[in-house]
């Protein structure tokens, strides 16, 4: 990806993506995407993804993606039972443990963030002059609000020393539309957004957010950290009041939070940024950035395309695979398993006895 012209651009002025404009970015709406695996299009990841190598929006990866960095040794039911022939991972320690989990062959190849980072770059030029703070408060989820006192953080921000303001706060559109961002504007911050989940301009807002400003701030663990960080913000925890999650039922067994390799990776962290509030990023903490993004596997356009149709050669023609230390046994490919199913479904008797149309 050839570089532009680097162009000056001041932070909170001429955004690429609307991002000062959250009314319009934030709306609810249902996913579209032509994803096999729909959740590869989580925060447009798969978008970017076909972008970067130069492929249609139309056309459908044959390969699973997490839509986040996973630092915790589980794989979400999903994509595990996913009908495609192989797995993208971000690290070689992720693709190792997906694997084991799925049976399916697995590549990393960095997280699409990275991708969104190139293509931005590639097109626009670098942003010069950066100024002020990002700010990521805890987020809410798809499935559940996260709640701690806003006014009060909105105040704590404001307080922080002149050489990190003025306070920009990246609000997450379930927040948005929850109504929290009002606290930071009664504070005179103004607010930023990235967009819906399901939108494919997701990781390119983000990256076009993050690399307008010197510094970043949030009062939490979260992919934030690591996107920032990369972007060149260095990054401090300011802490908030208490965060309070009510998580349903349905979703405590997989919740991520209460497992034992996310707490352990949390903590190390935690750790690498406290003590204070941070100029610099220090070596440790890019390298502990770096090996959760999967920085040194990100692909050139070229190898990413190879592997994009080697996936799609097994989806039709890889006839064996492996689940852990089993030994190797011969499936039918993918994509005859998933026209299979597609039969089944649309002759399956329905409640009145008739097949379904």
């Amino acid at each position: 990806m050839g570089g532009g012209a680097v162009i000056s651009v001041k932070s909170g002025e001429g955004y690429l993506f609307h991002q000062d404009q959250p009314a319009r970015l934030c709306c609810d709406r249902e996913l579209s995407t032509s994803e096999i695996h729909e959740s590869n299009d989580f925060y447009g990841q798969a978008s970017v993804l076909k972008r970067y190598v130069g492929y249609p929006t139309s056309y459908a990866l044959k390969a699973v993606l997490e839509h986040a960095p996973v630092v915790q040794e589980n794989m979400w039911q999903q994509d595990r039972r996913a009908r495609l022939p192989v797995n993208f991972s971000c690290t070689q320690l992720r693709a190792d443990q997906m694997r084991k989990y799925s049976g399916r062959p697995s590549f990393p190849i960095g997280f699409g963030f990275l991708y969104a980072a190139k293509l931005v770059e590639s097109t626009h030029g670098a942003v010069v002059n950066r100024r002020g703070t990002v700010v990521f408060p805890f987020k809410s989820t798809h499935h559940f609000a996260t709640e701690f006192d806003h006014v009060d953080y909105a105040k704590r921000l404001a307080a922080l020393p002149d050489w990190m303001q003025p306070m920009t706060i990246c609000i997450f559109w379930k927040d948005y539309l929850r109504g929290v961002y009002q606290a930071y504007v009664d504070q005179g911050q103004q607010i930023v957004t990235a967009g819906h989940m399901y939108d494919a301009e997701f990781l390119l807002r983000l990256y076009d957010i993050c690399r307008r400003f010197r510094f970043a701030v949030s009062n939490e663990f979260g992919t934030h950290v690591f996107a920032t960080v990369a972007s060149g913000c260095p990054h401090s925890f300011v802490e908030s009041g208490a965060i309070k999650r009510d998580i349903p039922a349905e979703y405590r067994r997989d919740y991520v939070r209460d497992m034992p390799g996310f707490l352990q990776v949390r903590d190390q962290c935690r750790a690498l940024f406290s003590g204070g509030l941070h100029r610099r990023t220090t070596r440790d903490q890019r390298r502990f950035v770096d090996e959760i993004l999967g920085t040194d596997f990100v692909r050139s356009p070229s190898d990413l395309r190879w592997l994009i149709n080697q996936a799609e050669c097994r989806d039709k023609f890889w006839t064996f695979s492996r689940c852990g230390d089993h030994p190797m046994v011969k499936v039918i490919p993918a994509f005859y398993r998933r026209q299979l199913r597609q039969l089944r479904q649309r002759w399956k008797p329905s409640t009145n006895g008739s097949r379904a149309a």
